[in-house]
């Protein structure tokens, strides 16, 4: 319950916001994976913003691999020189429904061999710097670290087979990297 407070809050107050610090962005990296993804960002203060963030992939790769999740991501940053440029720390929580497997990642331990349903609370730090490049776009970097708590069922096979686990529990650190496009409206 606490968590839909906290988003209908964030939500409330960007709806408050003038259109002069208002953005619009675009993770290219999340493209790059064939995820769906837009976020909108509004100032708070001089050196404060929000943003609500979401991502969706519906597909099934070759070899039946799924990266299949839905993400809904607020976020709150302090901009060390004035929102929207410059550096940045951002602290974000999110939640994560997620049925992914037959995909091999680094930091992901066994997601070649098996297939995971569930769902993963999690949150955030990371650093980040924003470009401008025109008038109303800007560039983004930023790179951090989620630790989370995922609930989940795991499968025999990335394709098939019997659950192993049901209603499985781990906690996990993952890294966070964005190169986003962001889009001023004025």
């Amino acid at each position: 319950m606490k968590k839909i407070i906290i988003v209908a809050v964030i939500i409330a107050n960007v709806c408050y916001i003038s259109a002069q610090s208002l953005a619009l962005k675009t993770n290219a990296l999340y493209l790059g994976t064939a995820t769906f993804n837009l976020g909108i960002e509004g100032r708070l203060g001089r050196r404060s913003s929000i943003a609500l963030n979401g991502a969706y992939n519906p597909f099934t790769f070759a070899d039946n691999a799924k990266w299949k999740h839905f993400l809904i991501q607020p976020e709150f940053r302090y901009w060390f020189c004035e929102s929207f440029y410059g550096s940045f720390l951002s602290l974000d929580a999110a939640l994560l429904r997620f049925n992914v497997g037959g995909v091999s990642l680094p930091y992901a331990r066994e997601m070649d061999k098996y297939r995971y349903d569930g769902i993963a609370y999690m949150g955030g730090l990371s650093y980040g710097y924003s470009s401008v490049l025109g008038k109303r776009l800007n560039l983004e970097l930023m790179l951090g670290f989620n630790v989370g708590r995922a609930f989940y069922d795991r499968y025999q096979c990335p394709i098939c087979g019997d659950i192993l686990d049901e209603d499985a529990e781990d906690n996990f650190l993952s890294p966070k990297l964005s190169l986003s496009l962001i889009y001023m409206l004025k």
